[in-house]
């Protein structure tokens, strides 16, 4: 909202259009803990309700500047989210209706009429059509969707309307087959190695598939379907759909998740012959699980579970990146290696993996080369990533990797300087520049590139974690802040990387922000001291003393040696003119530990005084 705010106080005069993008209601769900607004529920159900105060601040906003009743507003989800029906945790793997199923609510003042619920089927392709339609633009010469404007005027939807979806995260990160659906008013029929076929009147929870029942329907809508597919795979529909995007704005649709995979051709025969995602959704679960105990800080417990998903499917990127992180992580650099190695044939020998899958598969093998001393196989891996990002049209400079010798340092210069001529709104070059002066020693520098990192929330999660430390430790805490929450962008809930950002909110004075960090923090490691340390300075800086005591006893009873607590009380305690209480504070650590230096100045300072 804050960006939007800004963005509409510095917009020129006339229309305008504007994408607000909402995306906190995604795993990790870690809403806020205080905000402004009165939440309600907890979780997924608590993030819902902060996203819709945030719109309902928004809405606020534009009747402020006089723009709400003369401003079309839409409210539509991408997608919506399993929660558990179908075993499914998230979304992306199946085409139930709990994923596929969103809201669509359109409010225009003096074009619409208030309160009209509108029946029949609608897509997100529709969107466009409908908005031209209802503001008389120009429209479009090709489009794929139909206006839905009538139907908002009270018209009957047209018969046999249908919708079309497909999945296909099950095949680019898990190897298993895609999934492609059509459903009209009642009916619904997934194309999948064991077909499916549901009556959402009779079975909305699409517990009973009809498919071997129903032969004729079934046939009928796959056919359907393949119609579709073959008219929305034609050339003349490929072309109109091209659109051109900046390294910036590629960059920045897949810090978000979107992008990720690359792009994959489809081939109908082929995918059905892959394992059924019904049958695999216990290997999905597993994934996440361990994904779960890694950012809980137990990487140890999540090895053998990412390696047993993937002695039984090879082709599973997903847990094969995710070993590799979890082995980095332990230091475990010889498994990580073997692990990236694999990553690299797994690349080129599933047929639907993308060029971008192998090049981060080289850049992955390449930044642990290095890490591993060996630096001449890293310019090597580097090179080949190189080669096939630019025959992509991608960087020509991965980053990750940063060379030792004094030979290595200018090759690489070289080549990041001709990048940055040729793309200096590139982000991986950008973190590539980064590391390039990191590794130098050129520091003055290097926290200036990573400044600029920060604002673009440029690199991968290890880069970006890298240059956030480095600002902290130059007292850029704002921007070291950034930096970190970009990291976590990637990689999803962290506890280490939630308490750099926590503590980088506290040094640049932001409590709420660093609060809402620390507890989740606390959430995921409740026997960890150091959260309840900083949420007690937090406490402190508020005035807040029977707080800040009631977290720092908890801090003392998880380790009874770490008395940095007890030092901070006495500090707040000499400063609000309580000297013998500080004295007492202090007395009570050195007990604890009688060489504590931090605790033995402070109090050698008080009895001087």
């Amino acid at each position: 909202n804050a960006a939007v705010f800004n963005w509409l106080d510095q917009r020129p005069p006339g229309r305008f259009f504007a994408w607000v993008h909402y995306y906190d209601p995604h795993k990790p769900y870690a809403p806020p803990a205080e905000t402004t607004f009165a939440l309600e529920g907890e979780g997924y159900d608590r993030e819902i309700s902060y996203v819709d105060a945030s719109l309902g601040a928004l809405l606020a906003n534009l009747r402020a500047r006089d723009l709400a009743g003369k401003t079309v507003v839409l409210v539509v989800g991408d997608h919506g989210e399993s929660l558990g029906e179908h075993r499914e945790q998230t979304h992306g793997v199946f085409l139930y209706e709990p994923a596929v199923h969103v809201p669509m609510i359109f409010c225009a003042p003096g074009l619409l009429p208030q309160g009209t619920r509108v029946g029949g089927i609608a897509e997100l392709v529709d969107i466009a059509p409908t908005l031209i339609d209802l503001l008389n633009l120009p429209s479009m010469p090709e489009v794929q969707g139909k206006s839905l404007l009538p139907r908002l005027r009270g018209n009957a939807a047209p018969e046999h309307e249908l919708a079309f979806a497909e999945a296909m995260m099950p095949r680019i990160d898990y190897g298993w087959s895609s999934l492609h659906m059509v459903r009209d008013d009642r009916y619904k029929f997934i194309s999948a190695p064991e077909a499916e076929l549901y009556d959402l009147k009779e079975d909305p929870g699409e517990e009973h598939n009809l498919f071997a029942a129903e032969k004729e329907r079934s046939n009928s809508m796959a056919e359907e379907l393949t119609q579709w597919r073959d008219k929305t795979r034609s050339s003349a529909a490929t072309s109109s759909s091209q659109i051109t995007l900046s390294e910036e704005e590629e960059a920045r649709l897949r810090s978000l998740g979107y992008l990720g995979g690359g792009f994959y051709s489809v081939e109908d025969d082929e995918t059905l012959k892959r394992p059924d995602p019904k049958r695999m959704i216990e290997e999905a679960r597993s994934l996440f699980h361990a994904r779960d105990l890694i950012a809980e800080g137990h990487a140890e417990s999540a090895l053998p579970i990412l390696e047993g998903i993937l002695e039984a499917n090879p082709l599973n990127h997903v847990a094969r990146r995710t070993l590799i992180q979890a082995s980095v992580g332990l230091n475990r650099l010889g498994m990580a290696e073997e692990q990236a190695r694999r990553a690299i044939d797994a690349a080129r020998t599933d047929p639907d993996a993308s060029d971008m899958l192998l090049e981060k598969a080289n850049r992955s093998l390449a930044s642990i080369l290095w890490k591993r001393g060996q630096g001449a196989q890293a310019r090597q891996y580097m090179a080949e990533a190189a080669k096939i990002a630019t025959s992509n049209n991608a960087t020509t400079a991965p980053p990750g990797v940063s060379l030792s010798s004094p030979a290595d340092l200018k090759e690489a210069e070289r080549v990041i300087t001709r990048a940055l001529e040729s793309n200096p709104e590139d982000p991986n070059v950008r973190a590539a520049h980064f590391e390039f002066l990191l590794a130098a020693g050129r520091r003055e520098e290097a926290v200036e590139a990573a400044a600029e990192l920060a604002r673009r929330k440029a690199g991968d999660a290890e880069t970006l974690a890298r240059a956030g430390h480095l600002l902290r430790e130059s007292d850029r805490a704002a921007e070291a802040a950034l930096c970190f929450q970009a990291a976590l962008e990637q990689v999803g809930e962290n506890a280490d990387l939630l308490g750099f950002l926590g503590t980088a909110e506290l040094a640049a004075g932001r409590l709420s922000q660093a609060e809402e960090a620390l507890r989740a923090v606390l959430r995921l490691r409740p026997e960890d001291p150091r959260s309840y340390f900083f949420l007690g300075n937090i406490a402190l800086i508020r005035r807040d003393e029977a707080k800040a005591r009631g977290l720092f006893n908890k801090a003392l009873e998880r380790d009874p040696q770490w008395v940095a607590p007890l030092v901070n009380l006495a500090r707040f305690l000499a400063a609000t003119k309580r000297p013998e209480e500080a004295k007492q504070t202090l007395q009570d650590a050195l007990q604890r530990v009688p060489d504590d230096p931090a605790a033995r100045d402070l109090l050698n300072q008080l009895q001087g005084e």
